[in-house]
């Protein structure tokens, strides 16, 4: 008999779940439509036969369609809706972003080092990590740019990086594209703020693109500062301004286009779960750059894990908060 395979990913389900919020506003016109609104549609008759009525394109989608694929289509679906509402964020409550995004940050890296309840083998890692990079691929292909570079910023995490996992062409190939559509931390991704800005001149392209909140918000506040600091010596930054003006006209325009769409954040966002089992364990409450490395220590089978190059990865994490 074969050893059944251990199934990571599998305590996720619920933090990507999306948190079902009211909605403020109703169309209430004659020939308006909405989910409240009844359903006039005619009942067909009913037919009877011998045969029960099957949908064979359906069952042959299933069959095809693997628990990897599926789990890859819902999490891109709810991280999607997450994305409109954290932009919808942006314009009501900016200083909510950098909490948002670090909740999501904390989250997704213990999910990668553990399934929850256990510490994972380096394998299972590696699985994990795999996922995500696909999820990331996912999202760059419907033009959510929050999911892919919040998942970037994941992967790039020290207690991720630290273990140095070997990775197959596919995910190195999604690396590489993620560091070239994006930039990196260093140049405040950069990259991806230039494209933004070509984006926003186009009007048929800028309601289905979903930019990165929490690269938005970085530039906002950045641009502010560097506006003050030129107007106190005596010069006004008229690029800097016109940067600052195309964020602002876009997260107008996007409210107003999604302030009623029902879209909004996943608990991943909104809080770190304390119900997991490797959380209650740890013991330490509110201290999750020590639970990040200690769940990173604890990966099995991984040559980092070893007494003298745990010593070396503690000196390297205290020089390397921001990445923590």
């Amino acid at each position: 008999m074969f050893n059944k395979r251990i199934r990571t990913l599998n305590n996720d389900d619920e933090l990507f779940s999306v948190v079902t919020e009211t909605p403020k506003y109703f169309l209430t016109k004659k020939n308006s439509w909405n989910f409240q609104s009844p359903k006039n549609m005619k009942k067909r008759r009913h037919t009877i036969s011998c045969l029960p009525s099957l949908n064979v394109k359906q069952i042959f989608v299933d069959f095809i369609t693997t628990d990897f694929d599926k789990k890859l289509e819902e999490h891109s679906k709810n991280m999607k809706s997450a994305s409109k509402k954290l932009l919808l964020h942006l314009h009501n409550n900016p200083e909510k972003i950098p909490t948002f995004v670090d909740n999501a940050i904390i989250n997704l890296v213990i999910l990668i080092l553990s399934n929850g309840d256990e510490y994972l083998s380096e394998q299972q890692v590696k699985h994990n990590v795999h996922f995500y990079l696909k999820l990331a691929e996912r999202a760059i292909q419907e033009n959510d740019h929050q999911t892919a570079i919040l998942i970037k910023c994941v992967i790039e995490n020290y207690n991720v990086y630290r273990l140095k996992l070997k990775r197959n062409k596919t995910d190195q190939k999604i690396i590489d594209l993620l560091e070239k559509k994006y930039g990196n931390f260093k140049n405040c991704y950069g990259v991806h703020f230039r494209e933004f800005l070509e984006v926003v001149q186009e009007y048929d392209k800028i309601y289905s693109y979903i930019p990165s909140a929490m690269v938005l918000h970085m530039h906002s506040i950045r641009n502010e500062r560097y506006t003050k600091e030129f107007r106190r010596i005596g010069k006004y930054p008229t690029k800097i301004s016109q940067y600052s003006q195309s964020i602002e006209l876009f997260k107008k325009l996007f409210y107003n286009r999604n302030s009623i769409s029902g879209d909004n954040l996943t608990k991943l966002y909104l809080d770190v779960s304390d119900d997991l089992k490797v959380i209650k364990n740890f013991g330490e409450k509110n201290d999750f750059k020590s639970l990040l490395f200690h769940l990173s220590c604890n990966v099995k089978n991984s040559k980092q894990n070893k007494l003298c190059k745990i010593d070396q990865s503690k000196k390297s994490s205290n020089r390397t908060l921001y990445m923590n």
